[in-house]
Order: structure tokens, then C-alpha cells, then sequence
């Protein structure tokens, strides 16, 4: 049962947020952790002789702490999380997680420019919610930036553009390119005096390519063995690890995956990726089928949730994609593997996957099909770490006749 909303004076807050945050079941650091964040709301509030909070109070609050420029990113995330727990206190509502989009505060008319283009992509380019919220977080920077400058939008010129890029940070390929689109969004709805984004129009990059990281066959099954499958938590990791390194999944449909997407009468997988979209079936092998299942009856805790892997500690939730890469690179260094120029994340299992079937003989084609790439582009990468198949698609270079050599008195040697 949630307390009912009340009023919260000042005098009482540090006292009922604590006993808040432990009825939502949270851990004693946890606890402890936003304790000491919300003190500053209360010195705030006393300095202010402001008595009773409301929301209203928290978000004056944070406005003014925010623009603190000696203030670190860290505190940051932490007060504002502080602040959205205790208003979930205030209001007798139940505990959520935090939210990223939150973060995203798209000042000015810029940013309500910002949330239309958004929008826009994602109806137009069917951009995934991991996109959506990269590009908000580089828009939301935009937005700030020029309304804290004072910047009215119909008049902004190239000059007040270049101090934003100015940083090596905003000067990422990723960053000009997302912010020439918005310039040219911006021209076309007609917010702008003129197209902004032909200041972008000849900044081009040339991506590096990434060579996949992977691990042998070997190195696969020690890090395996280094999972504590007796204990309920080692008993999700194993079949998170076997869903990667055999089925190849990303950690994102990991996380993602629910009891109806697993087809235990025709032993199959079948679900639509969370990156591309697309619907995928995989064979659901008895080995990844087995620890599925020990997992579910002896390691999984009781909650009403429809995803199959949860977090240990309660409130119990599906885990994140995050949390999984965490885990792998813990058993990767206790397994004593050596990961210099390799990632330890979720993905250079499923490089690994895709390396193995390559080196077993299987075509490109199917390899995509296993991977569920869009494009064969994204499976050609491969080749690049394989140089016996890479040979394979090599041409023999055709014989030069000897005549060639010898022309004009065989100029072709002379020093």
C-alpha cells in the first residue's frame, strides 16, 4: 500500500524522504546516497523560507542548482533523481525507474523545434527509442546552448553556430551531420531566415572502420565455465551468455525477451529486434533451451512480469543491456583472457558467433540471415579479421607477358 499524497514541510522532509525511500525497498547505500543529495533542497528551501515543498518548489530548485558551473555531471543526475523520488513520495505513488528521457529538458523555441524533429524521424525514419534518445541528448545540448545564449532562432546566424562546435565534442561526425538535418528542418518549417545547414554542407567524414572483437571457441567455453551456475544469479547469466555466443542475439533482445516469444513446441526463438525491427526465428537449442529453464525454476524471482530476465535485488525489473555487458567483462576477468585491442561487451559474443560460422565454412548469406542484418554490408565486416575466406574471394592477378618488361628498351627497371 502507497502512502496517500500529503503535504511535506520543510522541517520533516529529510525524516519522511528517508522513510520513503526505504519503503520503495531500495538498498541502505542507495538510501544513504539520496539522503545526502537532497540536503541541498532543504538548505534551499531554509535560505529561501519556503516551508511546505511542493513540485513546483523542486523544479526551481533544480533550474537554479543546474546552472551551478562548478557543479559536476555526477551530482547532477544524482539530485535530479533525488528530487523525482521524493515527488514520488509527495504524491503517494508507486516507485518507478528513472526515466533518460527526464534528462532532456529542450529549452527555448529551439528545443520545442527539437521534440517536432524527433518526432519527425521517428515517424518518417522509424528511428529506434535508443536512436531517439541519442539524438535528443545532442539536440537538448543544442537547445541549451543557444538559450543560454539568448539566441532568437529566426535570426541565428552561422557565427552563433560556431562556438557550439567549437568543441571537439560537438564536432563529431555523429553530432554535425544529426544538426545539418535539424538546420535544414529548421529552414523548411520556416524558422530560420536562411538554410543554416549549408554551413555543414562540405564537412565531410570518412568513418573508420571497426574491426569486429571477438573470442575463439576456447575462450568462449572458459569464460562459461566461470559462471557460478548454482546461484540464482549465475544461473541468468549463463543463459544470457549462451544466448549470445550461440544464437548470437543482441543485448538489447536479450533484455527484451518475454516467455511468449519462446515457441517450446517447435523449439524455436522468434522475435522482432529491437535495432532493425526486424522479425527473426532462431532454433531454440536444447543446450540455451536447458538453462533457459533452470533459470525460470530454480533463479528467476516471483514477479508478474512478462520479460523472462530480471535484476536480483527487488524492485525486480528486466535487466539492462548494460548491466549484461557489466557481467561479461566480471566473468571474461576471472576467466584471465586477455582483452587488449577486444571489447568485453555483450556484442563481441555475437562477433564471435559470426566469426566461428565464417571459419566453420558458412556463406555470408547465411550468416546474415543468423545475425539478422539488414544489409550484407553489415556481415561483410567479417572478412576483414578472416583472411583465408578473404583470399577465398581474391582474384588470381592475370600473368604479365614478358614484352610488357622490355618496352622501350626496358625502361620500366632503370633506376
Amino acid at each position: 500500500m502507497f502512502m496517500e499524497k500529503k503535504l511535506i514541510k520543510a522541517d520533516e522532509l529529510y525524516h519522511l524522504f528517508k522513510v520513503g525511500l526505504q519503503g520503495f525497498q531500495l538498498t541502505l547505500v542507495t538510501v544513504e546516497q539520496h539522503t545526502r543529495s537532497i540536503r541541498h533542497l532543504i538548505e534551499y528551501m531554509e535560505d529561501s523560507g519556503i516551508t511546505i515543498y511542493t513540485s513546483d518548489v523542486g523544479k526551481i530548485f533544480l533550474k537554479q542548482y543546474m546552472a551551478g558551473s562548478n557543479i559536476g555531471h555526477l551530482p547532477k543526475l544524482r539530485l535530479n533523481r533525488a528530487i523525482a523520488l521524493l515527488n514520488m513520495i509527495a504524491n503517494g505513488e508507486p516507485y518507478k525507474l528513472k526515466s533518460r528521457a527526464v534528462m532532456h529538458e529542450f529549452p527555448g523555441e529551439l528545443g520545442i523545434m527539437a521534440r517536432e524533429f524527433i518526432n519527425h524521424l521517428r515517424q518518417i525514419s522509424k528511428i529506434s527509442d535508443s536512436s531517439s534518445f541519442c539524438y535528443g541528448s545532442i539536440l537538448n545540448h543544442l537547445s541549451i546552448y543557444v538559450d543560454m545564449r539568448g539566441i532568437v532562432l529566426y535570426s541565428m546566424n552561422y557565427d552563433d553556430l560556431a562556438g557550439f562546435f567549437s568543441s571537439s565534442h560537438n564536432s563529431r561526425s555523429q553530432v554535425v551531420m544529426l544538426v545539418k538535418r535539424f538546420l535544414q528542418f529548421l529552414y523548411e518549417e520556416g524558422k530560420t531566415r536562411v538554410d543554416l545547414s549549408y554551413a555543414l554542407v562540405n564537412v565531410r567524414y570518412k568513418r573508420k572502420e571497426k574491426l569486429p572483437s571477438y573470442y575463439d571457441k576456447d575462450e568462449i567455453l572458459k569464460i562459461e565455465s566461470f559462471v557460478d551456475r548454482s546461484s540464482p544469479i549465475g544461473k541468468r547469466d549463463y543463459a544470457i551468455i549462451l544466448l549470445a555466443s550461440r544464437l548470437g542475439l543482441r543485448a538489447s533482445d536479450i533484455v527484451g525477451l518475454t516467455f511468449t516469444n519462446l515457441d517450446w513446441d517447435n523449439s524455436q526463438i522468434i522475435l522482432s529486434q529491437q535495432k532493425t525491427k526486424k522479425e527473426i526465428t532462431l532454433p531454440l537449442l536444447s543446450e540455451v533451451g536447458n538453462a533457459i529453464i533452470d533459470y525460470i525454476t530454480n533463479g528467476r524471482p516471483q514477479a508478474n512480469l512478462k520479460t523472462i530476465f530480471l535484476t536480483a535485488g527487488h524492485p525486480y525489473r528486466k535487466i539492462s543491456p548494460a548491466r549484461i555487458s557489466t557481467r561479461l567483462g566480471e566473468y571474461i576477468n576471472k576467466a584471465g583472457i586477455s582483452t587488449r585491442g577486444r571489447h568485453k561487451g555483450c556484442h563481441s559474443l555475437r562477433h564471435s558467433l559470426a566469426m566461428s560460422l565464417l571459419q566453420s565454412g558458412a556463406s555470408l548469406p547465411i550468416i546474415k540471415e543468423c545475425l539478422g542484418h539488414e544489409s550484407s554490408e553489415s556481415t561483410m565486416c567479417y572478412l576483414a579479421v578472416n583472411i583465408p575466406s578473404l583470399l577465398d574471394c581474391s582474384l588470381d592477378v592475370p600473368p604479365v607477358e614478358e614484352r610488357f618488361y622490355r618496352q622501350k628498351g626496358g625502361i620500366f627497371y632503370e633506376k
